[in-house]
């Protein structure tokens, strides 16, 4: 057996063992097995032929070699983005960045159902998935890696297990937004979110409850309200936390909409908003800086999430086995929706639990 035989058939060769036999760098093997004309004839031969002695063929890799790479790459979310919506910025720098290295971005916008892969992988009108949505199911996710196409999470770097992702720091997110209203005086923080099955829910919530336990505070359920991500829905959970004997004197919510909606709330208890009640949001979509007043929240760089989404692709489309996690640091900005708590809801500096 040849030494190359042998390291065939203990391993499948990579992008990298292509670019050691031709001599050339990876990103030379990139271009061409991506068709690119910035390559002489001589060292596309030379790559072409390491191609073909390592039996180097991932499945998008193979379609370019075939000149049948299609140059489109779908954003998979399960609906369609709203005009002021965390994946609409996603998209929009997603659709940049692949415009740039010549590719077209397709959205996929229907819900995919339990055990089948979405149209445009079926009729092979794609290269690659960029999977943005809790609707994403670890069964779509087990179909692609069946199928060898590569797919990048967005917004969910938790259930996918060995796969690429990148999403927000969406703990530390929370926990710094947290950690500022108890230095503004506030004790009793309500929580509005959507499902915890949402990796970036479940992980905003974490850091919630973390900076309040730090502060000596347990965390009570009356203090929590799910809603799904519409404003009115936000509105309608923040007026179940308001009903109670002893409301919350903040809010801090998973998402702008639902924090949009905390403030129509308070407006119709006729709260003021900071004075009675402070509200701070999460992503700062552009809305958040226009409402009356303009919302404290938690930035996260969406435009960068969808560029870096790209890159993790592209990365997987010339070597499978480059997997990578990203999480985008997140920044405060603080607005009008806080202030320090009011003489008239004060609590003590060091409250019991029974104070609560």
């Amino acid at each position: 057996m040849t030494a190359h035989q042998r390291e065939s058939t203990s391993r499948r060769p990579t992008i990298s063992d292509v670019a050691r036999r031709a001599g050339v760098s990876k990103m030379t093997v990139s271009r061409v097995v991506r068709g690119s004309p910035h390559v002489s004839a001589a060292t596309r031969a030379k790559v072409l032929r390491a191609v073909e002695e390592l039996d180097y063929y991932p499945s998008s890799t193979a379609r370019a070699l075939t000149g049948k790479l299609t140059g489109n790459v779908a954003l998979v979310t399960g609906h369609a983005p709203r005009f002021d919506d965390f994946f609409n910025y996603v998209a929009r720098a997603a659709e940049r960045s692949l415009a740039e290295r010549g590719y077209s971005l397709i959205l996929v916008m229907q819900p995919i159902r339990e055990g089948e892969l979405p149209v445009v992988v079926r009729e092979q009108k794609v290269d690659g998935l960029l999977l943005g949505g809790p609707e994403v199911r670890p069964s779509l996710t087990d179909l692609l890696r069946k199928r060898g196409v590569p797919f990048v999470m967005i917004a969910d770097c938790g259930r996918a297990i060995g796969a690429s992702s990148v999403c927000a720091a969406d703990y530390d997110g929370a926990y710094g937004a947290v950690r500022y209203l108890l230095k503004l005086g506030h004790r009793r923080i309500g929580f509005v979110g959507t499902r915890e099955a949402y990796y970036h829910v479940a992980e905003r919530y974490r850091g919630y409850t973390d900076a309040l336990r730090e502060a000596g505070i347990t965390p009570r359920p009356e203090w929590r309200a799910k809603a799904d991500y519409t404003i009115e829905d936000g509105c309608r959970a923040t007026r179940g936390l308001l009903a109670g004997s002893k409301r919350p004197t903040a809010v801090f919510y998973s998402g702008d909409l639902l924090a949009i909606g905390g403030l129509m709330a308070a407006e119709r208890e006729g709260l003021s908003v900071p004075d009675e009640l402070s509200v701070v949001g999460f992503d700062d979509i552009l809305s958040a800086s226009v409402t009356s007043p303009p919302l404290t929240t938690v930035r996260v760089d969406k435009e960068r999430i969808g560029r870096t989404a790209v890159e993790l692709l592209f990365r997987l489309m010339e070597d499978p086995s480059d997997v990578a996690t990203v999480h985008v640091p997140t920044e405060l900005i603080v607005r009008g929706s806080t202030a320090r708590i009011g003489k008239a809801v004060q609590e003590p500096e060091t409250p019991t639990v029974e104070g609560l």
